[in-house]
């Protein structure tokens, strides 16, 4: 309504819109991959892309802030949402009179530094403008250790049979060795989702079959129970990728399974294999990492 100018309705309908903000479904029963999070930072965007006046953006902003900053985790869909409502809110940001180690900046602060540029030299930021200016920071990082096994929402096992089904312990194998790797998940709750299981490969590795449910030699893996239907898998080269959606009335475990074989010889780092909700992040778990030596013939 605001594209075809019509202002007067379209800002009933963001009126209305802000009116059932923080009123809507409880986030696990809705079907169209949303939140409440998801929403506010919508109603954000828009509203300030095509300059709703009955719209207070600023408490929107403050709103949104302490949302995210009350959750540990977000989604795909908040994040994207997110972005552009920050991407809409950067022209009202010309001119504020921000200051970078006393040099005015034209327009918005898009900055990033290295923990020895921060060790190096201090970074000031001033606002001489007349009006407040929010600021976002963000830290990354690459951890030291590897995190531990753990989770919430589920418990995830990753275990490596002989293709006749006996129990193997991977830390030493041999060149050319093949395993069925078992991903057994184990839900805390009866609750849908659609959910992203990723199993990195060490690098010695290679994945033969990403998907033995579908495969054609099925026949092979009579002993394999308990397999869940996927959605989707990939046999990337550093890692196994299934999707697939659970329903409220899903079995509360269930496991998916693959193929590998040891095909370089070497140690390598096993990385703890990840079960998430992908639209509900805060629901996820992880293995422990390990090590993996393959020995065999160097040419």
């Amino acid at each position: 309504m605001a594209l075809y100018g019509d202002l007067a309705r379209a800002e009933q309908a963001f009126d209305a819109a802000l009116v059932s903000l923080g009123t809507g479904i409880p986030a696990f029963f809705r079907e169209d991959y949303g939140t409440n999070l998801r929403d506010l930072a919508a109603v954000l965007a828009l509203a300030s892309e095509y300059r709703i006046t009955s719209v207070d953006a600023q408490s929107l902003v403050d709103r949104l802030a302490n949302a995210r900053d009350s959750r540990r985790y977000t989604s795909i869909q908040e994040d994207a949402w997110s972005l552009l409502a920050a991407a809409a809110l950067i022209a009202e940001a010309e001119g504020a009179g921000l200051t970078l180690n006393g040099e005015l900046l034209d327009g918005p602060l898009f900055a990033s530094f290295t923990d020895d540029e921060l060790a190096g030299a201090p970074v000031e930021i001033v606002n001489t403008g007349d009006a407040a200016v929010d600021a976002a920071v963000s830290v990354t990082g690459v951890p030291l250790v590897a995190p531990p096994a753990g989770g919430e929402g589920f418990t995830i096992e990753r275990r490596h049979y002989l293709p006749d089904g006996t129990l193997a312990d991977i830390a030493t194998v041999a060149q050319n060795d093949r395993f069925v790797v078992i991903l057994t998940v184990t839900a805390s709750e009866e609750r849908a989702g659609r959910l992203l299981i990723v199993d990195p490969l060490p690098a010695g590795f290679e994945i033969e079959n990403p998907n033995l449910s579908l495969s054609g030699d099925i026949d092979r893996y009579l002993w394999l129970t308990g397999q869940a239907r996927i959605d989707h898998s990939e046999a990337r080269t550093n890692r196994f990728v299934a999707a697939l959606t659970r329903r409220a009335s899903s079995p509360l475990q269930f496991a998916v399974a693959y193929t590998v074989r040891a095909v370089s010889p070497g140690v390598f780092v096993h990385p703890g294999a990840t079960v998430e909700d992908m639209y509900r992040p805060e629901r996820r778990a992880n293995t422990a990492a390990a090590t993996v030596e393959v020995v065999g013939p160097t040419r």
